[in-house]
Order: C-alpha cells, then structure tokens, then sequence
C-alpha cells in the first residue's frame, strides 16, 4: 500500500511539475490600486489553494453557543 502511495505521489509531483513548466508567462493581477505581476502557474495554485483552505475551514467542526 505504501508503494501505492509513493507512486501516486510521485505521478502528482509530476503533473504538477509539467503544469509549472507550461504556464511560466506572467500575468498582471490589478486590485483597486494594487498592481501585481505573477507567474500563470503561481497566480492557479494560489488560487486552488484559497479554494482548499475556504472548503476545509467551512467543513470544521465549530463550537456553537450552547444558551
């Protein structure tokens, strides 16, 4: 199972290694005021990241007010 594990893993680095390589170009991100040049691959995963991290913190057990 462990192998299984390392292969998929290693599969997904890859992917995610070819996917930097053929979005290199930069691209300006303007908020309000703000100006900011990023890289493609950079400005996606930023992005999925976001995604990730808003999805696991509405899926969190939160205490609620027990009155």
């Amino acid at each position: 199972m462990a192998r299984i594990k390392t292969v998929v893993a290693a599969l997904l680095a890859a992917l995610v290694a070819l996917f930097v390589l053929q979005n290199i170009d930069l691209v300006e991100i303007r908020i309000f005021v703000w100006s900011l040049e990023i890289r493609r691959a950079f400005l996606v995963l930023g992005v999925l990241g976001i995604g990730i991290l808003i999805g696991w913190l509405t899926k969190m057990p939160w205490p609620t007010d027990k009155r």
